[in-house]
C-alpha cells in the first residue's frame, strides 16, 4: 500500500516550532543553537551573481585562470557563465570559490519551524534545508519558504517521490 503526500506529512512533521523557537531565540542561552538552523549562506547565488555580472576583461580571465588550476579544459569554457558555473560547482564548490574571490554571500533564512522525525529531518538534510538534529532532544526543520503549504514544497515532494519509487 502506497501512502499518499499527506499521510507522509501527518506522520513526519510531528508539530510547529514557530512559538517555541521564538521564545526560546529571545533568551540568551539558546541563541548560537537556533541560528544553526535559522540561517545559511547562499553560496550558490552569490556565485551565479557574480559571475552573471561579468563580461570579457580582467575578471574572467581571472576566473578562467583560476579554474584552469583545478584542471578544466579553457576551451570548455568560452567565457559562458552557465558552463562556468557548472565547472565552479563540480570542480572547486560554490562556497570555495566564494571564499577564494572574497565574495560575501545572502543569507537563506528559515521562515517557519517544525519538530520532525529523524528520518525526515535526514531526507531533508539531504536537500541541502535547513535541521538540527539535537536541538533540546528534538529534530527540527528551519523551513526557508512559507506561503504554501507544506504538501506544495518542492523539496518534500521530492522526498515523498523517492520514498514511493
Amino acid at each position: 500500500m502506497t501512502i499518499t503526500i499527506h499521510e507522509m506529512i501527518n506522520r513526519e512533521v510531528l508539530t510547529n516550532a514557530n512559538e517555541l523557537i521564538q521564545e526560546l531565540s529571545s533568551t540568551e542561552q539558546y541563541q548560537d543553537e537556533i541560528l544553526e538552523f535559522s540561517s545559511k549562506p547562499d553560496y550558490e547565488q552569490a556565485a551565479n551573481d557574480y559571475v552573471g555580472c561579468l563580461e570579457e576583461g580582467e575578471q574572467l580571465d581571472e576566473i578562467l585562470e583560476y579554474l584552469a588550476n583545478y584542471d578544466v579544459d579553457y576551451d570548455v569554457l568560452e567565457g559562458n557563465s552557465d558552463v562556468l558555473l557548472e565547472c565552479i560547482e563540480e570542480y572547486v564548490g560554490y562556497d570555495v570559490f566564494c571564499d577564494d574571490f572574497n565574495i560575501e554571500p545572502d543569507y537563506i533564512d528559515a521562515l517557519q519551524f517544525f519538530i520532525v522525525t529523524d528520518y525526515l529531518a535526514d531526507k531533508l538534510e539531504q536537500h541541502g534545508e535547513l535541521v538540527t538534529h539535537d536541538f533540546l532532544g528534538l529534530a527540527i526543520w528551519g523551513r526557508t519558504c512559507c506561503g504554501q503549504s507544506i504538501e506544495a514544497d518542492s523539496v518534500i515532494k521530492s522526498i515523498y517521490n523517492n520514498l514511493v519509487k
